[in-house]
């Protein structure tokens, strides 16, 4: 009788375990939660709160952030699971998306209202169009409406409405109840980006049992016209190949913390910078010079780039931009590009506009890889009273495997674990086009783990 009211406990433990969501170790392709907390998110935290494995999000008036938060991790293929209150707010799921400069949202947007809803694509920015479109006065818009459809009945007592939304190479599949809603071949997008979740209106919305699954390579067994598959099989696909190994928080943490250890270490640090004229660097233009150990570039679109490669390091500098408002960034794992450099890029930025100032320091940003912001700023104003602005400021930059830590003036200010891109690559100091302003660097160290 013992051991059965036992087994009974261990069974109501599970279960309650598993409806709350708890976290556990899960086979690569199998449905885990999302989310553990949000500590893997970046954007408008202020909106959203989390408990036992739920969302629930409120708008925080905050323009610029617009009640969204995104995954710092970057996921293709997937499946998503998750039920939604059926009330008077709307959500929007947003899949592949990214922040971009200057704040707007790329990939793709499911609005799930109360009646319906709707698919969105939003394009990679037109810097140009956007430039003109702020000179003239006139709105600029990324969006192009793909689809939109109405809520299958579920009757009056259906307070959660459940969904099943799969990203499937070039295919986007939503299922609610149980039904196909849309069903869309979009060739055009990216193929890959955060998973992110949007508070639409002044109603609360809520969120429960969110559930990903991962998956590699995706090939289908046809390949039709682009554009609304209604009355397509949407089970007419195989995964080949193994998804990405997902990275759970508690080792996400302690490798933090180990990287982090190491940068503040004081063994196997050397120079990257010679003191002397950077005859080890490459440079398209002169823009840079040399005085009392002190790297200064004058303001043009540039960047000092070492010669050979680096894959796991740790980098410690300081760093100064005049005036405040000046622009400039450190690459790492970069490549040179005919325009400039393409990889990950550690923002030095304050940006301007309307007296406003948003800042990018310490931010992870995709320089021309068309990913935008890896990881963004969560509270601008504290970051903007981290800064020591037109003075010199701590930076360390800790890249291991596929994580990547930022620290600016002891902060951690980013965290990033990324699945999509290169291991290895340049470094390089960055100019960049615009008014202007003085980028400095001092003390240049590296140690290569």
């Amino acid at each position: 009788m013992r051991s059965s009211c036992a087994a009974r406990a261990a069974l109501l433990t599970a279960f309650l375990l598993a409806l709350l969501g708890t976290p556990a170790a899960a086979a690569d392709g199998e449905f885990a939660p999302l989310m553990e907390s949000l500590n893997r998110f970046h954007g408008d935290k202020a909106a959203w709160t989390y408990r036992a494995g739920g969302l629930v999000g409120r708008s925080s008036g905050d323009v610029t952030l617009a009640g969204r938060i995104l995954t710092v991790e970057r996921f293709g293929n997937f499946v998503l699971r998750f039920e939604l209150k059926r009330g008077a707010g709307t959500a929007n799921v947003l899949v592949r998306s990214a922040i971009h400069p200057i704040t707007l949202l790329g990939g793709y947007r499911f609005e799930l209202g109360p009646e319906g809803g709707a698919l969105t694509y939003l394009d990679f920015p037109d810097f140009g169009k956007m430039a003109q479109a702020r000179a003239t006065g006139l709105p600029y818009s990324n969006a192009e409406p793909l689809h939109a459809w109405k809520s299958p009945p579920a009757g009056d007592k259906a307070q959660w409405a459940r969904y099943e939304l799969a990203c499937l190479g070039d295919r986007l599949v939503l299922t609610q109840g149980g039904v196909v809603v849309a069903h869309y071949r979009h060739e055009a997008g990216p193929v890959e980006g955060s998973i992110g979740f949007q508070v639409a209106g002044p109603e609360p919305v809520s969120l429960r049992g969110i559930q990903l699954q991962m998956l590699g390579a995706v090939k289908w067994s046809s390949t039709p016209r682009s554009g609304d598959l209604a009355g397509e099989p949407i089970d007419g696909w195989q995964a080949q190949g193994s998804p990405p190994r997902r990275i759970r928080d508690r080792e996400w943490s302690d490798e933090t913390a180990e990287l982090l250890r190491i940068a503040r270490g004081s063994d196997g640090f050397r120079p990257l910078f010679d003191g002397e004229a950077p005859g080890q660097w490459h440079e398209t233009a002169s823009f840079w010079s040399v005085e009392n150990g002190v790297i200064r570039g004058a303001s043009r679109n540039n960047f000092l780039v070492t010669q050979r490669e680096f894959a796991d390091f740790v980098l410690r500098a300081q760093v100064r931009v005049t005036p405040p408002t000046g622009n400039s960034g450190i690459q790492v794992r970069s490549r040179i590009s005919e325009t400039g450099m393409a990889g990950y890029q550690v923002d030095m930025a304050v940006f301007e506009r309307g007296g406003v100032r948003i800042p990018w320091w310490g931010q992870i940003y995709g320089e021309e890889l068309d990913r935008g912001f890896l990881f963004g700023v969560d509270d601008p104003a504290r970051r903007l009273d981290l800064i020591r602005h037109g003075d010199w400021n701590d930076v360390v930059i800790a890249c291991r495997g596929n994580h990547l830590v930022v620290e600016i003036n002891g902060e951690v200010t980013a965290d990033l674990v990324d699945y999509h891109a290169d291991r290895t690559g340049k470094i390089g100091f960055q100019l960049h086009v615009g008014p202007q302003m003085t980028a400095e660097f001092r003390e240049v160290r590296i140690l290569e783990l």
